[in-house]
This record gives C-alpha cells, structure tokens and sequence, in this order.
C-alpha cells in the first residue's frame, strides 16, 4: 500500500472518529438537557399587572423572580437548578421567570443588564439580586437568610 492511500484511510477513520465523538457529545447533551420540565414548579410571569400582584403579594413570603431569554445560555443552565430548589423549599419560596425579550420595559425598570438576573423580593421590596450563574447552594443561602 502507498503512503498516499495510507494517510486517505488514516484521514477518513480520524474524520470519522471526530464526527462519532462529536454525535456521542450532541446526544448525550440532549439527554441531560437543562431545559426544564414540561410541568415546572417555575410559574412564567405573563405582564406587568401580574408582577405587580406578585410583588404587592410577598409580604412575609420570599418570592425569587429569575430574568432570562431563551437564547441564554447560562439562563439555560440555570432552569434546572431555580426547578429543585423550587421543589424543595415550596413551602419558603415562590419562583418565577420573566422572558426579558418579551418583557423590555420590565427588565428596564429593573435595571436588567445581563442575564441570568435574579430579584428577591420580600414585603414588597428587593432583598438581594444576583446577576450571573451561582450553584445551587448560593441560591440557597438567600432563601434562608429572607425566609
């Protein structure tokens, strides 16, 4: 066999190789896709009347308002850690999301800059806001220290 015919073969198996790796990578990722459940503890805030009840609502109850888009990576990342926690402290904390890109005006008055942008809000106030990605365990210290 000729050294030509040699690097076709060694570069059809390496490129072969890479594209099976890299299907194995796609399937598992969509397997363990952090895109929340089709029943979610999470409830999606609609406009601005309903955050405004939500709001005027959280007098000694913690509410957690979590701002993202659907193009958001991190916000993606985010869902499935807001959806246990959500789960386990049902009874310290009520959790909601509000889609920035259909809700601007809100996200304004806000002062959302970057997202994920997470709000805590307690007897009507801001407690604590968060902007970026945290563990799970960051999230929680809030919970327990407002609820």
């Amino acid at each position: 066999m000729k050294k030509t015919e040699k690097r076709k073969i060694y570069y059809r198996f390496s490129v072969n190789l890479i594209l099976a790796v890299l299907l194995a990578w796609m399937l598992c990722a969509c397997q363990n896709s952090d895109s929340s459940p089709s029943h979610s503890s999470i409830k999606k805030i609609s406009g601005a009347k309903q955050l405004e009840t939500i709001i005027q609502s959280s007098d000694n109850r913690l509410i957690m308002i979590d701002f993202y888009a659907d193009w958001c990576g991190p916000c993606h990342q985010l869902a499935p850690r807001l959806e246990k926690i959500a789960l386990e402290n049902s009874d310290r904390v009520t959790i909601y999301k509000l889609d920035i890109d259909k809700h601007k005006e809100i996200a304004a008055q806000y002062g959302v800059r970057s997202i994920p942008f997470v709000a805590f809000f307690k007897r009507q106030k801001i407690v604590r806001q968060m902007t970026g990605l945290y563990p799970k365990n960051e999230y929680l210290k809030i919970i327990n220290q407002f609820s």
